[in-house]
């Protein structure tokens, strides 16, 4: 899911040869077994590596039908993809989603071609076209939805400026009405033995609605930088906050410490006729 070193060449009937070179097969033809298997997995591998996975209660999208949609994330982990995949299932499961992805990783594994992935060839100028061209034929399909991490590498969530390189801006520039949705993922430790994700959606943005303050590929790689950062920041402050209350729970696993010190928790609880409850720490409020 990388946006690196685009060019920018003026759009020429944008909306008509984005169709025309959908139809040539630039567009990956999804597999909706393939899409609901490895949704599938990827919940059970996500369960196993992490505590919880939750979800700030606020700007929850409800988006024009038949608009296509830009998602644009914080690239703070190798597991921002799987992730995607859970949201997706989660909030947009009638919409198909493609991402790009490094040309070599997609050579290995042909199947991610099924899952919605195209390749994009890194650090070379023809990179930078194939993603253009690919991306403008995806958004040319009325409910589609492109996922993005604009930072092109993997960033610190702490790290301040946000900086994007320039492609989702130049895609941006050149496409027609879309819409912009900015997602963040804060990782962290809680009172668990697992690491846990908290996910926010900033509020989504219209093109149309702003496109005659924001003319430019500059205009619109700031102004995006802006929306993603303020989603981060708001994000930040909510799990600081420590209620568990102003979040949606999307996904838990077995909690606990494990090991012997679970193992003397659940014969203690025994010993005194209680219930055992698996959570070491209990939530703030």
């Amino acid at each position: 899911m990388l946006t690196r070193h685009p060019t920018s060449p003026a759009p020429d009937n944008a909306a008509k040869s984005a169709r025309r070179r959908s139809r040539e097969g630039l567009v990956p033809v999804i597999s909706a077994f393939m899409v609901r298997w490895f949704r599938w997995y990827a919940r059970g591998y996500v369960g196993k590596h992490f505590s919880r996975v939750r979800l700030l209660n606020e700007n929850l999208p409800v988006l024009p039908a038949n608009v296509p949609v830009v998602v644009f994330v914080n690239h703070a982990s190798w597991w921002d993809p799987m992730l995607c995949l859970l949201i997706a299932e989660r909030f947009f499961a009638g919409r198909q989603c493609y991402a790009p992805i490094d040309a070599r990783a997609l050579g290995k594994y042909a199947f991610f071609r099924k899952l919605g992935f195209f390749g994009v060839e890194q650090g070379a100028p023809r990179g930078a076209v194939e993603f253009l061209r690919t991306g403008e034929a995806v958004l040319a399909q009325g409910g589609a939805m492109l996922w993005l991490t604009p930072q092109g590498r993997f960033v610190d969530q702490r790290s301040r400026p946000i900086t994007f390189e320039p492609g989702l801006a130049h895609l941006v520039h050149r496409t027609g009405d879309v819409v912009l949705l900015p997602l963040a993922f804060d990782f962290g430790f809680g009172s668990e033995r697992k690491p846990e994700v908290a996910v926010r959606f900033g509020p989504w943005i219209r093109k149309s609605d702003v496109s005659a303050a924001v003319d430019s590929a500059p205009g619109w790689n700031a102004f995006l930088e802006g929306a993603l950062t303020q989603c981060q920041d708001r994000l930040a402050r909510g799990v600081q906050q420590g209620d568990d209350s102003v979040f949606i729970p999307l996904q838990r696993s077995d909690s606990g410490v494990g090991g012997v010190y679970d193992v003397w928790r659940r014969l203690k609880s025994w010993a005194r006729g209680q219930r055992f409850v698996a959570e070491h720490g209990e939530p703030k409020r």
